[in-house]
């Protein structure tokens, strides 16, 4: 039996027999996680899920939800397709290797190299038949390189992630790695306020989903939404864009949301618990940490913002020379949040600009607050807030 004849078995024969059935799930992934350490000892491991089955009915007007994890006959025999993408992915993480130690980045060693791509496959239904299927095929590389400077090594994190198996361009990945961690190398510690600070790459990817987490169905979010409440400049909108994938990990159609418009609180993300909870639609937000982990909703990976009117921002502009004045230019860096999240702080290295022009490297800039303060801060968004600009 393969995946299509195992789904086609869930949504029609069981989904029938049971007369209350609203709606059947079914979600199938294969992973595979390539290491590259220091000594260049090269670990490879494929982790393959098996097809996890979810269906959802009523009992008395109450949702119940069941569970189960198909047979290992209900999956496809691709071995050949794995080894071929295996020996592919090995290549990329070893021509990234190779960049690293190219003349150009003297300086630079390289500690460590994760690539990890995965691919899925989900398909839903109810007990009418089959709804739809969809698709899923993603890659995450992380790199740890360590440069000496003038007074101690340091070791700096550049990670970046995209839908496909591979990356598109693993050389020019593995250069701006290299070269965003060695950016301030000797750099000076930017002492005091740093203020207005703008942010791109990884680093801005990891503020965007410390500030989706602020849009989660809860009491204080819906209270925000409720009244309106502002949020961000007027210049801002936000929203989820749920074009990335058709339904979520519930089976439910995902849409797009408008987080905030015009400045002000207007919608937040939903799964089934929290809709039935606060009598919110859903919006199809529920994820899951692995495929043996009951789907909630988590910060969105589709978040989008954009400046309207007034402010900087744009799709094409170069953000570099649009912002003018003294700006501090972070190329790599961390975003670390407290356990409750309202709190937290960026902390990076990059350059001092003034009028677009680098004045200085900056060896560590820490802008404090979290991410409902980093919201109301923001001035500058471009290309969907792929870079961002907030003051302090």
């Amino acid at each position: 039996m393969n995946l299509l004849q195992a789904v086609d078995e869930l949504m029609t024969a069981r989904a029938a027999r049971a007369a209350q059935a609203r709606e059947v799930y079914l979600k199938h992934g294969v992973s595979l996680r390539v290491h590259l350490s220091r000594d260049e000892a090269l670990t490879v491991t494929r982790v393959r899920e098996a097809g996890l089955a979810e269906r959802t009915w009523l009992v008395d007007g109450e949702e119940k939800f069941e569970t189960r994890v198909l047979t290992p006959d209900a999956r496809e025999d691709t071995s050949e397709a794995d080894a071929m993408f295996e020996s592919r992915a090995v290549a990329v993480v070893r021509s990234m290797a190779t960049v690293m130690k190219s003349p150009g980045h003297d300086g630079v060693r390289l500690e460590g190299l994760w690539l990890e791509s995965g691919t899925s496959i989900e398909a839903l239904g109810n007990s009418q038949g089959f709804r739809g299927t969809q698709s899923a095929e993603q890659w995450a590389c992380m790199l740890a390189i360590r440069t000496a400077g003038a007074d101690a090594d340091h070791l700096g994190w550049f990670e970046a992630e995209g839908n496909g198996l591979l990356p598109p361009d693993p050389p020019g990945l593995a250069a701006e790695a290299a070269g965003r961690v060695a950016a301030s190398r000797n750099g000076s510690h930017r002492k005091g306020s740093p203020g207005r600070v703008l942010v791109d790459g990884a680093l801005a990817r990891q503020v965007l989903r410390a500030i989706g987490a602020l849009f989660t169905a809860t009491e204080e979010s819906v209270g925000r939404v409720s009244a309106g409440l502002r949020v961000a400049g007027p210049e801002v909108s936000v929203r989820r864009a749920g074009a990335h994938e058709r339904f979520d990990g519930e089976g439910v159609p995902r849409t797009q949301v408008i987080l905030v418009e015009g400045g002000r609180a207007r919608g937040v993300l939903t799964d089934r618990r929290l809709a039935g909870r606060f009598g919110l639609p859903l919006t199809g937000s529920a994820t899951r940490a692995s495929f043996r982990d009951y789907p909630a909703v988590a910060a969105p990976r589709d978040l989008e913002i954009r400046m309207v009117g007034k402010g900087f921002g744009g799709e094409t502009a170069d953000p570099l020379a649009q912002v003018p004045g003294r700006v501090t230019y972070l190329t790599e860096g961390r975003v670390l949040l407290a356990e409750s999240g309202g709190r937290g702080l960026i902390q990076g290295r990059g350059f001092e600009l003034q009028d677009g022009r680098v004045a200085r490297p900056v060896s560590r800039c820490v802008l404090p607050g979290g991410p409902g303060e980093w919201l109301q801060n923001l001035t500058g968004a471009w290309d969907r807030g792929k870079t961002l600009l907030i003051d302090s």
